[in-house]
């Protein structure tokens, strides 16, 4: 018989002495050397068991502070709103606008008439030409000092593709 069948023996026999506990450990310290065995190399070529120690690889490259995760682009356009408060009618400038939403600038009003969550007819117009409107309906999802952030109701995504479209290249 030869040297490594005995040791085979020896440990399986040793392995039936453990109890389900001890052979748990046993089954991880096994994978780790595994493990281990995939990011090793030989130090020795004749000796199975020698193992390099291989340096951790490189921590990958941080992402870049900031992400652009939106869905849809944004586009800065000179345009006004108007929106009605209670009886009252303001007209906002819009910071930019995509597919999803509309930012508006406060210009100096409060915004607090206009809950997060409450939604509003919007009526855009271009300040220089103010008889060509476009009414879509936007529900408010945050305030900010300087304004707040709206999002369409999918019924009008149509209408403000066609007045994206209208925009110039930038």
């Amino acid at each position: 018989m030869t040297r490594e069948a005995d040791v085979k023996r020896s440990l399986v026999a040793k392995l039936r002495e453990l109890t389900v506990e001890q052979l748990a450990e046993v089954e991880g310290f096994v994978d780790f050397l595994h493990l281990r065995s995939l990011q090793s190399k030989p130090a020795n070529p004749d000796d199975e068991y020698a193992v390099e120690v291989v340096a951790p690889p490189p921590p990958p490259e941080e992402p870049p502070a900031y992400a652009n995760r939106r869905r849809h682009p944004r586009f800065e356009l000179h345009a006004m709103v108007q929106l009605h408060a209670g009886r009252e009618e303001l007209t906002l400038s819009v910071r930019n606008i995509s597919l999803g939403g509309i930012y508006l600038q406060s210009n100096g009003y409060n915004l607090g008439y206009f809950a997060p969550g409450s939604e509003h007819k919007v009526v855009m117009f271009d300040p220089a030409n103010a008889e060509e409107q476009v009414a879509a309906t936007a529900k408010v999802v945050r305030h900010k000092k300087d304004g707040m952030a709206m999002v369409w109701k999918e019924d009008d995504v149509l209408t403000i593709a066609a007045v994206i479209d209208k925009l110039p290249p930038r």
